[in-house]
């Protein structure tokens, strides 16, 4: 059953890759000004960093790195806001209840400078909150200015769910942060060579309760907690390629659980596929599509599959755009 997820990622931009690649060292020897690297088509950025929109890195607010600045600043958006619905019946139809809204402000640097939250129940707002941030430094990291909620008890418990971090230290080989609420330190490793288990445990000295990641905030290539120095857990693995995400997996226990992203045949990201496994058996999927309008997303579909056959739960999030003159 694993095709339902392997097969999507590997469509027919990959397929034409390699049939490209294959080409090209056939013809090297015969006419090799005929055929270059140049034929095969690069993979395509995403205005979102895949790597931390869509998943529960959402809630780090101290690396606002959601976006690609690049294509933040080519575009000339000013503001983005982001509204999320569910409904139970066709995505088509007009019965939709909005979940959330964040509103995100940039400026034209590209860099995010704002966010603000509402969180609705029954069409009800029933929380909202705002976070403005200072300059990002060289990593990503950012201090939070401010935030405040502004509905009552709801904010509190929303609140909660985001992780504020202060710097602690930078060093040549890792950088440190600590968790302004519960005192946890935040560690990424940021050179290979140190991504042992000896090596993270002599240079860090982590403690059971703090984050380890191996690699950079704005690429991590794995996250863990680890306990007598071998013994893992949480972990959360990333796979690039050509320098972009292509798949991020975990386990839950008894669950394994695989994000696949899906790209078409310019190497364009449309979207993503998350599965579940237990005892490497596939058992549901949820499918993510992007709706694009000139170069830029204006709305993603998620469904809920199981097999082949819809659940008849479905998600719309729509994107809509200001922008500097």
């Amino acid at each position: 059953m694993k095709e339902c997820l392997y097969l999507p990622a590997m469509n027919r931009k990959y397929i034409l890759r390699l049939g490209v690649l294959l080409a090209l060292f056939a013809a090297c020897r015969e006419n090799p000004k005929k055929i270059s690297l140049e034929d095969v088509e690069p993979m395509q950025p995403c205005l979102f960093n895949m790597n931390r929109s869509f998943t529960p890195e959402e809630y780090n607010i101290s690396f606002p790195l959601w976006f690609n600045d690049s294509l933040i600043r080519k575009h000339k958006i000013h503001t983005l806001t982001r509204k999320l619905y569910s409904t139970s019946v066709d995505i088509d139809t007009t019965d939709l209840a909005l979940r959330e809204s964040k509103v995100y402000t940039f400026n034209e640097a590209g860099q995010l400078i704002s966010l603000y939250i509402e969180h609705y129940y029954d069409q009800t707002l029933v929380g909202s909150m705002s976070f403005t941030f200072s300059k990002h430094d060289e990593v990503g990291y950012a201090e939070v200015q401010s935030r405040k909620g502004k509905v009552g008890k709801a904010d509190q418990e929303i609140l909660h769910q985001y992780r504020k971090y202060a710097k602690e230290k930078y060093a040549d080989k890792f950088l440190a942060y600590k968790d302004q609420r519960s005192g946890d330190r935040l560690f990424f490793m940021l050179r290979r060579k140190h991504w042992g288990s000896l090596s993270v445990d002599s240079i860090l000295h982590p403690s059971r309760r703090d984050m380890i990641v191996l690699g950079t905030p704005k690429f991590p290539h794995k996250r863990y907690k680890v306990e007598n120095r071998v013994n893992e857990s949480g972990v959360v693995k990333y796979v690039y390629s050509e320098g972009l995400l292509k798949r991020i997996s975990f386990d839950r226990y008894p669950f394994h659980y695989e994000r696949s992203l899906t790209f078409d045949d310019n190497g364009q990201c449309t979207g993503f596929i998350d599965s579940t496994f237990s005892n490497k058996k596939y058992l549901t999927r949820r499918e993510s599509v992007f709706h694009m309008e000139k170069g830029i997303p204006v709305r993603m579909i998620h469904e809920n599959k199981s097999g082949k056959s819809a659940t008849g739960y479905y998600q719309m999030e729509t994107f809509e755009y200001t922008y500097f003159k």
